[in-house]
């Protein structure tokens, strides 16, 4: 979450995993952590790894879910092109697309997730 780019490199060299979940924020991995912090040069780094893309978060929230919440474009097209399951739910039920829904971003992301769903039959 800090942000560091050299650190997160030292600690996948020494084998900890990419998609370790933070147990005290959120069960955020760290590539939720850095859509959050909008940190896109760690973003960028993660999404080169092969990171799970669909794991969850405390409230069943993926990191596609937390790009469109926060509004990044680029980083929703970059998952969406990785491969993410759009059809996975929250806790509440709630697909990315119900997320896009109320983003200023509507017509672009929802765009953007059908062509998914598409590719992904």
């Amino acid at each position: 979450m800090q942000g560091n780019l050299d650190r997160l490199k030292e600690l996948e060299a020494k084998g900890v995993s990419l998609d370790v979940q933070n147990l005290h924020a959120h069960c955020w991995t760290p590539l939720m952590a850095a859509i959050f912090m909008r940190q896109t040069n760690i973003i960028q780094y993660l999404l080169t790894r092969n990171v799970n893309l669909d794991l969850r978060d405390n409230g069943g929230r993926t990191a596609l879910m937390w790009a469109i919440t926060t509004k990044d474009t680029n980083t929703v097209m970059l998952i969406l092109k990785k491969g993410a399951d759009v059809t996975v739910k929250d806790s509440g039920g709630v697909t990315a697309f119900g997320y896009a829904e109320t983003s200023p971003h509507r017509a672009l992301f929802l765009e953007w997730l059908n062509e998914q769903k598409t590719r992904s039959k």
